[in-house]
C-alpha cells in the first residue's frame, strides 16, 4: 500500500480508493448473477453437477447431527452418485427435528456462509469447519469408497481455496457454492411440494406428517417459507454488513 505526501502540518495516512469499500457487495452479486444463471438457463446446470453430492451430503448430515443432538443414534447415511439424492437412517432422537433438519439445516449452511461473504477470514474458517464435520461423518456413517473419494476431492479444492485463493476470488466461489446451496434446498422443496400435493411417496414431510397430523403439503410450505427466509437473510446481512464495515475502517484511517 502505498502512502500520499501531504502538504503542511497534516500527518501522514494510507489512502484506500474507494473502490474498495464496495468491492465485497461487488463480489456478492456478481456470485448471487453467476448462480442465477446457472439455475436458470436450460443445460448450464450440467456445470454444477458435482455440486450435487455435496449438496446431499450437508442435506444428510443435518439430519444425522440433529439425531445425535437429540440422544439419538445414526445407522447409516448414503449418497446416491450425482443424483442429488440421499437418505440417513436413524435411531431415537427427536423425530420431527431430524425430518425438519434436512432442508432448514442446509438452506442455514448457505444463509450463514452468505452473511460471512464480507468477512473473508471468517467465511474461510466456516468453510473448514463445515467439511471438518462432512469428513466425521461421512468416516463415521457413510462406508462407501466412493463417497469417501468425494469427500477427499472436496478437501483437495477447499485446502487450495482456502490458502491460495485472494480474497476476492475466494468470496465470489464462496458466494456461488452458498447459493447454489440454497437453490438446490428450493428446487428439493419444490418438487417435494409436488410429491405432497398429489401422492403419498416417502419424505421428510410425510415423515413429519406422520408425527404431528398435519398434512405433508403444511412441512413442505413451512421447510419452503423457512428457506426463502434464511436466504434473504444471508443476502441481507452480507450486503448490508459490506459497507458498514468499509466505512469503520475508512473512519480508523481517518486522522482526527
Amino acid at each position: 500500500m502505498s502512502k500520499l505526501p501531504l502538504q503542511g502540518n497534516s500527518s501522514v495516512v494510507p489512502h484506500r480508493s474507494p473502490v474498495a469499500t464496495v468491492s465485497t457487495g461487488v463480489v456478492l452479486l456478481l456470485a448471487v448473477a453467476i448462480s442465477f444463471v446457472l439455475w436458470l438457463v436450460p443445460g448450464a446446470s450440467l456445470v454444477l453437477l458435482p455440486l450435487r453430492p455435496f449438496v446431499a451430503f450437508v442435506h444428510e448430515t443435518w439430519h444425522a447431527v440433529v439425531a445425535v443432538l437429540t440422544g439419538g443414534h445414526v445407522k447409516a447415511i448414503s449418497i446416491l452418485g450425482f443424483t442429488g439424492n440421499g437418505y440417513t437412517l436413524t435411531i431415537g432422537g427427536n423425530p420431527l427435528l431430524i425430518a425438519s433438519a434436512g432442508y432448514v439445516g442446509s438452506a442455514l449452511t448457505g444463509g450463514v456462509f452468505l452473511a460471512l461473504l464480507p468477512r473473508p477470514n471468517l467465511a474461510r474458517i466456516a468453510a473448514v469447519a463445515l467439511f471438518i464435520v462432512l469428513g466425521v461423518a461421512g468416516i463415521l456413517w457413510n462406508h462407501n469408497l466412493a463417497a469417501w473419494l468425494y469427500l477427499v476431492c472436496v478437501g483437495a479444492v477447499l485446502y487450495t481455496a482456502v490458502r491460495f485463493l485472494s480474497d476476492r476470488v475466494f468470496v465470489v466461489l464462496l458466494g456461488i457454492l452458498a447459493l447454489q446451496l440454497n437453490l438446490q434446498v428450493l428446487e428439493d422443496l419444490r418438487y417435494l411440494l409436488a410429491l405432497s400435493a398429489a401422492t403419498k411417496v416417502h419424505s421428510d414431510a410425510l415423515v413429519a406428517s406422520h408425527l404431528t397430523g398435519l398434512p405433508p403439503l403444511f412441512w413442505a410450505l413451512l421447510w419452503s417459507a423457512v428457506s426463502l427466509a434464511l436466504l434473504a437473510g444471508g443476502l441481507f446481512v452480507g450486503l448490508r454488513s459490506s459497507p458498514r464495515r468499509a466505512a469503520r475502517a475508512v473512519a480508523r484511517l481517518t486522522p482526527s
